[in-house]
């Protein structure tokens, strides 16, 4: 009777353990697909390129003081009447699009809305994640810093294998804060910090940019 007892105390503790593994594992995926699956960078002025004008652009960030494992590389076009458009692909194949209205144009700030959709799609040895994310963002600064805030509306599903094969999926919405500087004229370097704040704990994702105007 005395190791029955301990038998099934034994396998409690074990599903508590296992139980325990699995929602910290779900609370690291989570906060995995927010900094990594949807592209959380900013590396743009609020300033609006002229009609036929174009950027390119290279840039790295990381995660909460990780080395910069973030890569991307972006390009913008004017459209005119205060308008730029702007497609980005990030390592290891988030696709972002997005597009900008400059409504202030002052001395010393600019303002500018920017509205962009991320999406992602992986799978790999039976494992499937798929993520998008519409970002509407409000920008101020001038050529030479840029600092606002947004909104990210995230969505994620996919199957993991974890003790098992799990189906999961996850809607979140959490706020953002960022502040750059564009250091340069034709060729800038842009050095950047974006935070956010999900209620699964806030992150930081730091970045450096190198972008060239035609």
């Amino acid at each position: 009777m005395g190791r029955l007892k301990k038998l099934w105390f034994s396998k409690k503790r074990s599903m508590r353990t296992g139980a325990v593994r699995f929602r910290c594992f779900i609370l690291g995926l989570t906060l995995s697909l927010l900094a990594g699956c949807a592209s959380l960078s900013t590396f743009q002025t609020p300033q609006v390129l002229e009609k036929g004008k174009t950027v390119i652009g290279l840039a790295g960030s990381g995660v909460n003081g990780s080395a910069p494992g973030i890569l991307e590389a972006s390009g913008r076009i004017g459209l005119g009447h205060g308008t730029d458009a702007g497609l980005k692909v990030t390592l290891p194949g988030t696709l972002t699009a997005d597009f900008k209205w400059q409504w202030l144009r002052g001395v010393r700030v600019n303002a500018a809305l920017d509205l962009a959709l991320s999406y992602f799609n992986s799978s790999n040895d039976g494992e499937d994640f798929k993520s998008t994310a519409l970002m509407p963002t409000l920008l101020l600064g001038n050529r030479h810093w840029y600092a606002g805030g947004r909104v990210v509306f995230m969505s994620a599903d996919g199957t993991i294998t974890f003790f098992g094969s799990h189906d999961f999926e996850l809607s979140k919405v959490f706020p953002g804060l960022f502040l750059g500087f564009a250091i340069g004229n034709r060729f800038q370097v842009l050095p950047e910090i974006n935070a956010y704040f999900p209620r699964e704990g806030s992150f930081v994702i730091w970045g450096i940019g190198l972008r060239y105007a035609f």
